[in-house]
């Protein structure tokens, strides 16, 4: 399910005691590639229906794989996000899939429709993780 929100930004100028705390709990990574697939053989691995975190779930979103592994060996399965579009509308999602290694600073929204991807189209957008869970080390 998608909603619209307001983005935060720290301002720097102190006028709120918890900026600190907000910036730390939601990193802000700039994605250059956002689209949407579809859990179809030729959009997917062998087994369309398993995602790198295992069976395709709602709100399913694939990172690449620069943002979806830790440098500890860790990924970022089960992961609440949100991706801000340039427009301000706001995706909610769970980050359960990994992308080609071929793309980098990417996420791919796994959506219900092929005629709902193609619309969707290909977007740049913010990228913020929430409250993050520990990540875990295994799983892929």
């Amino acid at each position: 399910m998608e909603k619209t929100t307001d983005t935060q930004s720290a301002s720097g100028d102190g006028s709120a005691r918890s900026d600190g705390a907000l910036l730390m709990r939601h990193k802000m990574f700039y994605l250059q590639r956002v689209t949407a697939y579809n859990a179809l053989p030729d959009q997917t691995g062998g087994n369309p229906d398993i995602a790198a975190c295992g069976a395709n779930r709602p709100n399913q979103i694939a990172l690449s794989q620069d943002l979806f592994f830790l440098k500890n060996g860790g990924n970022r399965c089960g992961e609440r996000i949100n991706i801000v579009l340039r427009s301000g509308r706001v995706i909610d999602g769970i980050v359960w899939d990994t992308m080609n290694s071929r793309y980098h600073m990417a996420a791919d929204i796994l959506m219900s429709s092929v005629q709902r991807a193609m619309d969707f189209g290909v977007k740049q957008a913010k990228l913020r993780f929430i409250h993050a869970p520990t990540p875990s080390t295994n799983g892929l």
